[in-house]
């Protein structure tokens, strides 16, 4: 077992640095302190926010069968892993015949520390990786191969499609094989209104809110200082109107906030713009996979059809 970092917390610092000083706060940084950590486990937790539990459930329900069709793989990847238990319930599945080897990549050291004391006890030789989705040509040296490369969680919709699915392909062979879940829009045209109305309502929740303003908080800003905006808009692609959210934080009055050796002032009125998660619709997340030239393996949904598991090859 061994922990190693692409990137280190004094890296991570300055970059923030550089994003605040641009007034933005991608959602990496979200995770990267203890703190963003015990948020994240909170919030993940809550019976409010029900997504993560509901795709740790439909990966009980189908990991059996996705093991049968990764009985090639020599290494499963994990990027964006959190806590790591969908990866725990599939790779159960995947070692009951075989040895492999794990990569459980986050961009929160703290994150992969929980992830690796959850996988400690496999039977596997498991690495975790300290590094952002985008350093995946630096990773994608490493990988035993054929390798099972994850995005669970819902981490798929945390990224611009078009560019996300070309670097997956550019690190994938023939051989290998791409695993990833997303929450879809609903799929009941009389429901959609309703389907707006309750995400809107469980992104703004105050655990939510919390989590989304820690970064701020935890360098030194009042929480009274600004107000968490999150709404669900409708995007241009080549496939339709697309759902994303918008993310906000605007500040009431003036703040500072200590970065690094940097103090941050914020004026009233200002903007810090924050990252998004698309909500597709079956045909359109189908499109930009045949777009890109993935040939999907088998889809799983749940009962109520607004979660998807894909499993996919080049």
């Amino acid at each position: 077992m061994e922990k190693i970092e692409i990137i280190n917390a004094q890296s991570l610092e300055k970059m923030l640095n550089t994003f605040l000083q641009q007034r933005l706060l991608p959602d990496s940084f979200l995770y990267i302190s203890e703190q963003g950590k015990e948020n994240w486990l909170a919030l993940e937790s809550n019976e409010r926010f029900p997504i993560a539990a509901s795709l740790t459930a439909l990966m009980k329900e189908h990991a059996g069968s996705i093991a049968s069709h990764a009985r090639d793989i020599s290494t499963l990847v994990s990027i964006g892993a959190v806590d790591a238990k969908k990866e725990f319930i599939l790779l159960t599945e995947l070692l009951k015949n075989r040895r492999l080897s794990c990569q459980i990549v986050d961009v929160s050291s703290q994150m992969v520390d929980v992830a690796m004391e959850m996988l400690c006890a496999l039977r596997i030789d498991l690495h975790g990786i300290v590094a952002f989705c985008e350093d995946m040509e630096i990773l994608a040296q490493y990988w035993g191969r054929p390798v099972l490369l994850c995005l669970l969680g819902n981490n798929f919709c945390n990224y611009d499609p078009m560019q996300l699915l070309k670097q997956v392909s550019r690190n994938l062979n023939e051989r290998d094989l791409f695993l990833f879940d997303c929450h879809l829009c609903s799929s009941h045209p009389q429901r959609e209104e309703k389907w707006r109305h309750d995400v809107e309502e469980v992104y703004n929740s105050s655990q939510n809110i919390k989590f989304n303003i820690a970064p701020l908080v935890s360098r030194g800003m009042d929480p009274d200082c600004c107000q968490f905006e999150l709404k669900l808009i409708q995007v241009d692609s080549p496939w339709g109107q697309i759902y994303r959210t918008r993310k906000q934080i605007k500040f009431t009055r003036n703040a500072t906030v200590q970065c690094g050796a940097d103090s941050i002032t914020f004026s009233k009125g200002e903007i810090i713009g924050m990252g998004f998660t698309y909500k597709y619709r079956m045909t359109q997340l189908l499109a930009y996979m045949k777009e890109y030239n993935y040939n999907i393996i088998q889809s799983w949904f749940d009962s109520t059809g607004d979660n998807v598991m894909i499993l996919a090859k080049k």
